[in-house]
């Protein structure tokens, strides 16, 4: 079954090469529509983060009964599951995310300190320090709620925090992978240069 062609993408290219693309069309009696179809749905299905199956398993549990701020500060960790095999031994960045309502944060996200990490851009809205990194694909931090109120309800805060916390660790492998390839295509350049 095909897909639905619902979406439009315009591209640009020089009129030598529209000739050339044009002349082969008639003689594979195709479109230049359909070939550019073709090319960018095999651009997608081969492209190495497309089907990876990234998950992001988080666990919310609250501090030990000795601790003085268990009353409003909760362990979180996250855990990357999927993708490739590569990813188990190596340390993944990422933003944590940032919970502002106007100019207060309700609550917010923290790493300890073995999971912070620094890096171009990390600092966040108000000059805190949202650098994060995956360990072996695990991630160890808190939750710290600052509203009185959103403690009697914490689905309110809970169910926000997992959802952008998934996002920016998945934003970050794909920066990662991508990364990653980057390197490796400008490393096969140079060995074929030389």
């Amino acid at each position: 079954m095909k897909n639905k062609k619902d979406s439009t993408i315009r591209v640009r290219i020089s009129s030598d090469t529209e000739k050339k693309l044009k002349d082969l069309c008639k003689l594979e009696n195709d479109t230049p529509s359909a070939v550019v179809r073709k090319l960018i749905e095999e651009y997608v299905e081969k492209h190495p983060m497309t089907n990876m199956n990234l998950e992001v398993k988080l666990n919310i549990s609250k501090l030990p009964e000795s601790n003085p701020h268990r009353w409003y500060v909760f362990n979180l960790e996250a855990e990357l599951v999927g993708g490739y095999s590569y990813l188990d031994n190596e340390e993944v960045t990422f933003l944590l995310p940032e919970f502002y309502d106007n100019s207060r944060e309700p609550y917010r996200v923290d790493s300890v300190y073995y999971h912070r990490e620094s890096f171009p851009k990390c600092i966040g809205k108000r000059g805190r320090f949202i650098g994060a990194k995956l360990i072996n694909r695990k991630w160890k931090g808190a939750i710290y709620v600052y509203h009185d109120k959103l403690l009697e309800q914490p689905d309110r805060y809970e169910v926000d925090i997992k959802e952008r916390m998934k996002e920016q660790i998945i934003l970050g492998v794909y920066y990662f992978i991508a990364t990653k390839i980057e390197r490796e295509n400008c490393e096969e350049f140079h060995q074929d240069s030389n």
